[in-house]
């Protein structure tokens, strides 16, 4: 499977309306929106983590942050990846080009805004900030 796969909106907006998840979704008897979804941070650059046990509509949450995001931002800027395909870290290393020092590369940003936070006290900053 690509990370195109995973992000069949960057082909047109509609294929995000069409994902398997949001089609259950919308089908189901009784419409809920889940409460998290308000706590999730949009802002540009924000980096954020969802975890939890399984079967608990964490992907069906996701999928309409996508939703909202696509309101707002081209698709392309939009990116999801799931890491149950995945065993370990190692495998996602060897289906990308990535190393694990770019990976790294991402906490240390994430910890520049958050030092940066620290020094200035600006809010608008913590949303860039996910740990």
């Amino acid at each position: 499977m690509s990370i195109e796969d995973f992000n069949p909106w960057w082909m047109g907006r509609k294929y995000a309306e069409e994902d398997p998840d949001i089609v259950k979704w919308r089908e189901m008897p009784v419409g809920w929106v889940p409460a998290e979804i308000e706590e999730i941070s949009l802002k540009p650059i924000s980096l954020n983590f969802l975890y939890g046990p399984r079967q608990v509509k964490k992907t069906t949450l996701v999928k309409l942050l996508v939703l909202r995001l696509l309101e707002r931002v081209e698709p392309e800027a939009v990116f999801y990846f799931s890491g149950d395909l995945l065993s370990d870290y190692e495998e996602l290393l060897e289906k990308d080009d990535r190393t694990v020092e770019d990976l790294s590369e991402l906490d240390r940003i994430s910890d520049l805004f958050y030092k940066e936070y620290l020094e200035t006290g600006r809010e608008d900053l913590i949303g860039y900030y996910t740990s």
